[in-house]
């Protein structure tokens, strides 16, 4: 996968970076897994502190517009950004089954 930032700014209010990258891939679409780590490895930050937005396909190419956001710290990502509502669900559903 070959990935070319496209946009980036920085937005001090939530003191964080807003990226949008282009990425050109052979196979499959890349998993966001596979995304931070190529975004970590480009930018030389932490995994931990980047939130992929958004995966856009382009349809008929091989390629996908990513925004992403790249926080300072893993704290300030956890403090601003909403938790998937499926790991929500899944963290909830083994304490609703131990109240029968």
């Amino acid at each position: 996968m070959q990935t070319k930032i496209i946009q980036e700014k920085s937005n001090n209010f939530f003191d964080r970076k807003e990226i949008e990258i282009e990425a050109t891939y052979e196979k499959a679409t890349p998993s966001e897994a596979e995304i931070k780590k190529q975004i970590s490895t480009n930018l030389k930050v932490n995994e931990e502190v980047i939130q992929i937005k958004k995966i856009h396909q382009v349809f008929g190419a091989r390629k996908a517009k990513i925004s992403a956001h790249i926080y300072k710290t893993p704290e300030q990502l956890k403090k601003i950004e909403f938790k998937n509502k499926k790991k929500k669900e899944a963290k909830l559903e083994p304490k609703q089954e131990e109240k029968k």
